[in-house]
């Protein structure tokens, strides 16, 4: 039988080199795959780690992905409209489909050595994967066309005259040289449209990036008209929006009303345009652009089944539109997308690339994090308190192992229990946060020793003692100094709650870190009227058209007495709330002030709709609001009697699958290995394992029989899958190289992928899946349901289209 003549990696090799669509030059001069000094590691590219890293599935021609055109030196029609496609993608910031687009110009045309420069493109947040991958082009340059040369001169004079590892290394003269090579391409091919484009982006990221400064916006502005005029609606239109971000918004609210028409296919052409307006605090705008963006990542990531948190700018845009939602007063949505960033699967990475990448899960800068953080946000600001008492013991508001998250929830729950009247449970939870701020004293003092005793054993000098002393501390005191201010303010409000007024007067003084709104209350509690009005003034001016500040300033001009300014503010508020819940605590504080000028139950003004905005299209049209997981593929695998097994067996029951690449991958038998003792805890969640390699059914019963010399070192059982069937269904299969891929799978009783993980190396935190799996699978069951057909969670923004 063929499989058994080959090893497992001669097998790929073989496989690989008879298609059609293998990149058939070795990658910038390195060893052959087969060379003796270098052996292929199963899942790992045969072109290196830098290819390893990156997408692996084949790309398709997707709609609105831009209409730009970038003429390469190919003779094969749909390698240039994938070539196209991919230059689009750049233009949008969607790098790793860039990437993705240009490997696949490379899997049809072999030969089109621009596509390397393309994936070099893509990767201008990782110098080291483009130096590697530019290199490749600049030693083939001699076969493209003189205007290709330039794009790849330019951009390997950028990466090559690096040095990376002398102090002589001038970003900043390497980043003006790489402008003035697209300034000279520019002048000896002036029809071409895309080397004044990314004339533009290089000075603008230059700026951004490497410290050069705009010498004139309107140059660049200038640059980008003349691309309009070829091209109304190319993607540039990003490029002005970041121009004139920081410098005048309002300069920009042309490409604003274009930059997501100009390439509806990509997300974060939809989310720039929320820039200009949040600079221009038009909330409701910036709003509909970044929920426009969320609906396309959303329908992306279903259709592809890709995870939310691999998709890049996806957590910040979602962010950004809680915060827009909570300026508008939208609570209702900001609570429902807070509750859903939580509630979507947490993806360990890897911090580098290399033959064993390491995994580890970090809450910095996850879709789980900021759901979290803006959560308790707007649960605070909003005095949401029924809310919190029924989220407390929820995986939303759950206690997890980060002292200033527990802090925060300790907090919140003593806000949340003061406003309910409850005040043994705010002494409860006072009790708690000193708890925690005498812990936090003593692991001060304790890193304090520790970095004392450090330094002294490496014989430093007293002043360098004292800084490793003073930095070991900063982050134990930044925690006591927080903990310290929220127990404060408990304690403050607890006096205000019992009437103690000179009490709360007392613990006033020389408080810091309260927020401006609840110290102006507090101010207006204990009588101190002209300090709450200030108080108030100050951040509503600060914060303008936000419902929350507006409203708390407009309420106590009222309760002081100064009618004729609080009527002025509340005319204010009559417009800016127009998009808000009615029914929130901040806007029932004014409705004395509403009804002493003559206004009964709803007195909002009808929203403005703005009419410089582009033609938008109907939101429903572009994705769902809230992410869901996609279908299961179906598979029918063999064990190791031969017998096949079907995914319908596992129907109405949770279960993991593990694709791992066979007995000769040892990687992949270090993963069996690391799941093996977790076994018993998985089938306590009543979670069962399924691994399924690419051995014959012959192979699978000779792991059984020869790991570690046991007759049965595998708890769970092994499933055959060497015909890649399952592996290309679950997309854990590299369609380039025509090569499987390690996959760890959670599919729920639904049927529904709910946590996936797909790599050129095995996935090895069992402890963390299974804490993972017992997450989601206890999360509301219809989180993981997707949406009706023409249903919308969009609220008050549908009347926008």
């Amino acid at each position: 039988m063929f499989a058994s003549s080959f090893s497992h990696a001669s097998r790929r090799l073989f496989i690989a080199g008879l298609s059609v669509g293998l990149l058939h030059i070795p990658l910038f001069g390195e060893e052959t795959p087969d060379s003796p000094e270098k052996k292929l590691l199963e899942g790992h590219s045969i072109h290196g780690d830098s290819f390893s890293e990156g997408p692996r599935q084949e790309a398709v021609l997707l709609p609105g992905m831009s209409n730009v055109h970038f003429e390469v030196s190919t003779k094969n029609s749909d390698a240039q409209k994938f070539f196209d496609q991919g230059v689009g993608q750049l233009h949008g910031f969607l790098y790793f489909e860039a990437e993705r687009s240009f490997r696949q110009v490379l899997k049809i045309d072999p030969h089109c050595i621009m596509a390397y420069w393309g994936i070099a493109m893509a990767n201008v947040d990782n110098e080291k994967r483009a130096s590697d991958i530019i290199r490749k082009a600049a030693e083939n340059k001699d076969s493209v066309s003189e205007r290709e040369r330039k794009y790849i001169e330019a951009l390997s004079t950028f990466y090559t005259s690096k040095k990376e590892k002398e102090k002589g290394d001038d970003r900043k003269k390497r980043a003006r040289n790489l402008v003035r090579s697209y300034e000279n391409i520019v002048l000896q091919f002036p029809e071409d449209i895309e080397a004044k484009a990314f004339l533009a982006f290089q000075i603008w990221h230059n700026s951004s990036r490497s410290g050069v400064p705009i010498a004139s916006h309107l140059a660049v502005d200038g640059i980008s008209r003349l691309i309009f005029a070829s091209n109304p609606s190319h993607p540039a239109h990003h490029y002005i929006i970041h121009l004139w971000d920081n410098e005048n918004a309002k300069n920009a609210l042309t490409s604003a009303a274009q930059c997501g028409q100009a390439a509806p296919g990509i997300a974060h052409m939809w989310h720039m345009p929320g820039h200009t307006y949040s600079k221009l605090k038009r909330y409701a705008d910036a709003a509909w652009q970044q929920e426009a963006s969320a609906r396309v990542d959303h329908e992306q990531m279903v259709r592809f089944r890709t995870m939310p948190d691999q998709i890049h700018n996806y957590t910040h845009n979602n962010g950004w539109l809680i915060d827009n939602y909570g300026y508008l007063g939208r609570v209702s949505d900001a609570v429902a997308l807070a509750t859903n960033m939580i509630e979507l699967p947490r993806i360990p990475r890897s911090g580098s690339v290399s033959d064993k990448p390491d995994q580890k899960w970090s809450t910095g800068g996850s879709s789980y994090s900021a759901g979290r953080d803006r959560l308790f946000k707007t649960l605070t600001e909003f005095e949401l308190w029924d809310e919190v008492l029924k989220l407390k013991d929820t995986p939303y508001l759950e206690e997890t192992s980060d002292t200033s998250e527990q802090v925060r929830r300790d907090h919140l729950l003593g806000l949340a229990y003061l406003g309910k009247g409850q005040a043994d449970k705010v002494d409860d939870m006072v009790a708690s946060l000193r708890q925690r701020l005498e812990k936090e004293r003593e692991e001060r003092f304790a890193a304090a020793d520790a970095a004392e005793e450090k330094a002294r054993n490496e014989k430093k000098k007293s002043e360098e003692v004292e800084k490793a002393m003073v930095a070991a501390m900063r982050g134990h005191t930044e925690r006591i100094d927080e903990i310290s201010n929220r127990i404060s303010e408990l304690e403050i409000l607890q006096s205000i709650a019992k009437g103690d007024v000179d009490q709360a007067k007392k613990q006033l003084d020389g408080v810091t870190g309260i927020s401006d709104e609840q110290l102006s209350r507090i101010h207006l509690a204990v009588g101190n009227n002209d300090k709450a009005v200030e108080t108030a003034r100050q951040v509503a001016e600060r914060s303008e058209n936000q419902i929350r500040p507006l409203a708390n300033y407009a309420y106590i001009l009222h309760r002081t007495g100064k009618s004729d300014e609080a009527k002025v503010q509340f005319e204010k508020l009559r417009g800016v709330a127009a998009w808000s819940d009615f029914d929130l605590p901040v806007l029932d504080r004014v409705k004395p002030l509403a009804e002493s000028l003559g206004y009964s139950g709803d007195w909002r003004k009808p929203a403005e709709v703005a009419t410089d905005t582009g033609v938008r299209p109907d939101l429903n049209t572009l994705g769902p609001l809230r992410w869901h997981p996609s279908p299961s593929p179906s598979w029918a695998i063999r064990n190791a009697k031969g017998d096949v097994v079907e995914s319908a067996s596992f129907a109405g029951r949770p279960h993991i699958l593990i694709f791992y690449l066979g007995k000769g991958c040892i990687h992949c038998m270090e993963q069996l290995q690391a799941f093996a003792p977790m076994q018993e805890k998985f089938a306590a969640a009543e979670l069962p394992i399924l691994a399924i390699g690419t051995d014959s059914v012959e192979g699978v019963r000779e792991t059984y029989l020869n790991a570690e010399g046991e007759k049965n070192p595998f708890p769970f059982p092994l499933y055959s899958d060497e015909e890649f069937a399952a592996f290309k269904s679950f997309r854990a299969y590299d369609d380039f190289e025509n090569a499987p891929l390690h996959g760890t799978f959670l599919i729920d009783r639904n049927g529904l992928i709910r946590w996936q993980h797909i790599s050129y190396e095995p996935f090895m935190l069992p402890e963390f899946l299974l804490e993972e799996c017992q997450r989601l699978l206890n999360l509301p069951e219809e989180m993981a349901a997707p949406p009706v057909a023409g249903t919308s969670a969009a609220g008050a923004s549908e009347s926008v289209n």
